[in-house]
């Protein structure tokens, strides 16, 4: 019983790696930080707002009709905005926060 099998097993070492990998980021990038949390917000925040809800509505609910294409029209507009927010922040990465070159 007991043991440290739980650590490995429940992705707690994961989420805590991914945390301090974050961590470490926002300490390195410290004059970038307003690049770094738009980055973060466009590939954690927005697949969490409209992504992963459709998808459990999909999986579990099983609509079928004008609401499982709307879910699929959700996962598909938050996947595209993923992708845009990424790129507009790689693409304006060397502006500062006022948006500005330097």
């Amino acid at each position: 019983g007991g043991g440290w099998g739980w650590l490995l097993s429940s992705g707690t070492l994961g989420r805590c790696a991914l945390v301090m990998y974050l961590a470490l980021c926002a300490w390195a990038l410290f004059e970038k930080l307003s690049h770094v949390v738009a980055l973060l917000g466009s590939v954690v925040g927005i697949p969490l707002a409209f992504v992963l809800p459709s998808l459990v509505h999909l999986r579990l609910c099983r609509p079928a009709g004008m609401s499982k294409w709307l879910d699929i029209c959700a996962v598909g507009l938050g996947l595209g905005f993923c992708l845009a927010c990424s790129a507009i922040t790689v693409a304006t990465w060397s502006q500062d926060g006022a948006g500005r070159r330097r």
